[in-house]
């Protein structure tokens, strides 16, 4: 595996990472914000302790951080992307290398034929692979 390949792999993992950590999320504030969440006749279960809200607000602010961090590194990715000049390269990047877009789903949508798609992802991986002389995984 090449330097290109472990860059746009390390790229995917940090996009299904940060959409799975959203998701939790947004189902975590949903869960905080009903009203079983604060219902004190809840307060105690039978051989627990007691439900405290800060202990959510801190998981919930944890997970922001961790949002954060990967919004981060995906910038940080995104970036040796954007030297490359050529934006037809770069969108084949982030669309299939990055988010995992099939590259006949791009055929389809930008009225390009499959073969020519696979011979300029091809050569957008060259052009990627001089863009990452400083990148190290």
């Amino acid at each position: 595996m090449n330097v290109v390949d472990q860059f746009l792999e390390a790229a995917a993992n940090i996009v299904k990472r940060l959409i799975k950590l959203e998701e939790e999320r947004e189902e975590f504030i949903l869960a905080i914000s009903s009203p079983s969440a604060v219902d004190p006749s809840r307060d105690y279960v039978q051989g627990g302790a007691a439900h405290d809200m800060a202990d959510d607000v801190a998981r919930l602010e944890d997970n922001t951080q961790r949002i954060k961090a990967l919004k981060y590194d995906l910038l940080v990715m995104q970036g040796y992307v954007k030297r490359i000049d050529n934006n037809h390269y770069r969108y084949l990047l982030y669309t299939h290398g990055m988010y995992g877009v099939p590259l006949l789903t791009i055929s389809n949508t930008i009225k390009t034929p499959y073969t020519t798609l696979r011979r300029d992802y091809a050569a957008a991986k060259e052009a990627l692979c001089k863009a990452l002389v400083d990148w190290r995984p």
